[in-house]
């Protein structure tokens, strides 16, 4: 090969690998802010069961409270609603809606 065809091809992969680091960066950015919408939306559920649960929960004395929960009913349970939270203004409206199974042909239908 001669000098000017291996200038050539080291100009052709240092733009490849400025591609490819740019490319990299900018997948990194976008699984961060991915991550961090993620974060908030646990943050978020989190906050509702908290509430949900505290406000059912017996009240023990002392400022505690506890409530018992079944396992095989959360086992049960898992995979069979939906949920979905809207600002409603002074209220989140919390909609929960079942879950749709896929059929044999690859649509989903209602449980």
């Amino acid at each position: 090969m001669n000098n000017e065809a291996e200038k050539s091809l080291t100009a052709l992969s240092k733009e490849r690998l400025a591609y490819m680091v740019a490319w990299r960066d900018r997948h990194i950015e976008k699984m961060q802010d991915r991550l961090a919408g993620r974060e908030e939306v646990n943050d978020m559920l989190q906050t509702l069961l908290f509430y949900a649960l505290a406000r059912v929960a017996d009240r023990r004395g002392n400022g505690v409270r506890e409530i018992r929960i079944p396992k095989a009913e959360i086992t049960a349970a898992l995979g069979q609603w939906g949920c979905d939270t809207t600002d409603g203004g002074d209220h989140y409206l919390v909609t929960f809606t079942e879950a749709r199974k896929p059929s044999k042909h690859g649509e989903a239908e209602k449980k």
